[in-house]
């Protein structure tokens, strides 16, 4: 079951990232004539804020390492 559930994550991890984070790096600015640039740091923050696809991101990725964690900790436990 782990495993069927990691490779979902990482489906969705990979599918949200290569897909998905090209748009947000687009629109991060807006489009049309009421776009504005941005540079720096502040290109970034808009990059992880638009969408939300920052935290989402960080969640998947923590749900992911916390499923894998948690079942090595408990198999550990068992032995």
């Amino acid at each position: 079951m782990r495993r069927y559930l990691t490779a979902l994550l990482d489906g969705i991890l990979v599918a949200r990232v290569s897909g998905f984070g090209p748009i947000c790096w687009i629109v991060r600015d807006g489009l049309g004539p009421n776009s504005v640039d941005s540079t720096g740091s502040l290109a970034v923050a808009r990059f992880l804020m638009t969408f939300w696809w920052g935290p989402a991101v960080a969640a998947l990725l923590l749900v992911r390492f916390g499923i894998c964690f948690g079942w090595t900790r408990r198999s550990l436990e068992r032995v």
